[in-house]
């Protein structure tokens, strides 16, 4: 997946996560001995709405930094002893380098990344021609991610230049806006987005997935610029219908959406649009999906969350949501049979209880973001 663009804050303030920052999603902090305990709560609370890159440079403990991944960093940008120090046990998709573009070529950290996928993060440039001249004859094929940000207040063609050339620019919270009219001298995100895509169609509509939160899809529309800056400003799911023009999803069935993130693929080609669906759900059809209804974990999921939101007279799993007591009796009771059943059948029976019970837990307790965030533990 490409980052079409990462907003970084001034501080580890909750007041900065707007509601609008979160659709692009992704935030660089930068964390120092000062703030590292901060850091260490933030990351954790914000989770479920923000994917954190974090700048690790100032620290001087690379047992902090993986405090850090492990807290919920999905990347850390590094000095070279850093990189040195965490790369046997880090991913490379986890670490980027931190390069001083106005030292014009550094062999070190040249033959640091050799033959690996770890990023580049050149920070605070201020000659933005050498850098795009850099990223031209870097490529965009096959390599690494490269992030730029600025070492003065870009434009915006500025920022949308370092986009055409697949790179993800870095761009301070406070300079974004969702809404021109009302934020006229900000920079629009949907226009920074809408600068990392690209479009073969004739009528240079983009394909767009619509996705919930756990990422099933519900289906496949069309987007154009009007229909993406629209959506961000309303922060509802809109499209651009190839018959009506702008279509703003469940105006007349109810059905609508809650915009979350919208997200670019590899290519550059793509649209995902994460939503929380209401209504019946997203086909005309009235089912969950234009794929069917949802099946597996997926549709037990719904099903507990129907249960908890609204359940009928006498329903158990109301009762489970209600009672720890029984609850928790349940999941032990459960655990213990699984780790006594022999049989493959009997395994498969007994899982099947343990999760029905573990996942009721789990959206009582609203953990589904807690559970993305510990797939991030380095152990």
């Amino acid at each position: 997946m490409s980052v079409p663009l990462v907003a970084s804050l001034n501080s580890l303030s909750e007041s900065e996560l707007t509601p609008a920052l979160s659709f692009a999603g992704h935030v660089l902090i930068t964390v120092t001995p000062e703030n590292l305990d901060e850091a260490l709560t933030f990351m954790p609370k914000n989770f479920h709405r923000f994917t954190f890159s974090v700048n690790v440079v100032a620290l001087p403990s690379t047992k902090d930094v993986r405090s850090l991944l492990n807290a919920g960093a999905s990347r850390v940008f590094v000095t070279y002893d850093q990189l040195r120090a965490l790369q046997p046990e880090v991913d490379d998709s986890r670490l980027a380098l931190l390069i001083d573009t106005s030292s014009r070529g550094d062999g070190k950290a040249a033959e640091a990344i050799s033959d690996t996928f770890v990023g580049l993060y050149a920070h605070n440039i201020t000659d933005l021609d050498f850098v795009t001249g850099w990223l031209n004859e870097y490529g965009s094929n096959d390599r690494p991610p490269v992030f730029v940000s600025f070492g003065y207040t870009p434009s915006l063609g500025d920022v949308e230049a370092i986009g055409k050339l697949v790179a993800t620019p870095i761009v301070a919270a406070e300079e974004l806006t969702v809404d021109l009219e009302k934020e006229p001298s900000k920079l629009s995100i949907g226009d920074i987005i809408l600068a990392a895509v690209c479009s073969d169609r004739q009528d240079k509509l983009i394909s767009t997935i619509v996705t919930d939160e756990a990422g099933i899809a519900l289906g496949l529309v069309y987007s154009s610029p009007e229909s993406v800056k629209e959506s961000l400003k309303t922060g509802a799911g809109v499209y651009q219908s190839r018959k009506r023009g702008l279509w703003y999803k469940g105006t007349t069935s109810g059905a609508v959406q809650e915009l979350v993130r919208i997200d670019l693929d590899c290519d550059g080609d793509c649209l995902r649009f994460v939503v929380r669906q209401k209504g019946k759900g997203f086909c005309h059809l009235e089912t969950a999906t234009c794929f069917g209804e949802y099946r597996g974990l997926f549709h037990l999921q719904k099903t507990l969350t129907s249960r908890k939101e609204s359940a009928p007279t006498g329903s158990y799993t109301a009762r489970l949501f209600s009672d720890e007591k029984l609850l928790r009796a349940k999941i032990m009771e459960e655990a213990e049979e699984l780790c006594q059943a022999k049989t493959k059948e009997g395994i498969a029976f007994e899982a099947a209880d343990l999760i029905y019970f573990a996942l009721t837990k789990c959206i009582g307790a609203e953990g589904r973001a807690m559970l993305k965030r510990n797939g991030l533990n380095l152990a």
